[in-house]
C-alpha cells in the first residue's frame, strides 16, 4: 500500500517535512487555513482524502505550551481510524490534542518529543566537536 501525506501547515517546518517525504518517495498534499495554488484548505479535507492520505503530520504550532495546548488543527478526526499515523511536531506538551483526537479514534500517534531530543543532541555534537 502506498503511503501519501498529509502536511498540516506551510511554514517553514512544513518546508523541510516535504523534503524529506520527497527523499523517502512519499507523495503529499499541503493543507492550510486558505487553499492556493499549493495547498488545500481544512474544509476540503473530504472523507475520499481523509480516506487515502494516511499519514498526517502537524506542521503547525498549534497545541504547544503558549500556543495555546486546547487548540489542535481542524482536520475532521471522526474520518481517522486505524490505518492513520498522526506525527506532531510539537513537542511539549508530549500528548498534544491532535495527538489525543488521533489516538481516540485508534491511528497510531507519535510525539515530536523524540525529534526535539534528536535535534538537541545533534547541536551538542556539532558546537562541542
Amino acid at each position: 500500500m502506498q503511503i501519501i501525506a498529509l502536511i498540516l501547515g506551510t511554514g517553514g517546518v512544513s518546508k523541510a517535512v516535504a523534503y524529506s517525504l520527497t527523499q523517502m518517495d512519499i507523495e503529499y498534499i499541503f493543507v492550510s487555513r486558505n487553499a492556493s495554488e499549493k495547498a488545500i484548505a481544512y474544509e476540503q479535507l473530504i472523507k475520499e482524502i481523509m480516506r487515502t492520505h494516511t499519514l498526517i503530520i502537524n506542521c503547525t504550532p498549534l497545541g504547544m505550551v503558549g500556543h495555546g495546548i486546547d487548540q489542535c488543527p481542524a482536520i475532521p478526526y471522526k474520518q481517522l481510524n486505524e490505518s492513520h499515523l498522526l506525527y506532531d511536531i510539537v513537542y511539549n506538551p508530549e500528548n498534544t490534542l491532535f495527538l489525543q483526537k488521533g489516538a481516540a479514534q485508534g491511528a497510531t500517534t507519535k510525539s515530536g518529543y523524540e525529534m526535539w531530543y534528536l535535534q538537541a543532541l545533534a547541536s551538542w555534537e556539532i558546537w562541542n566537536r
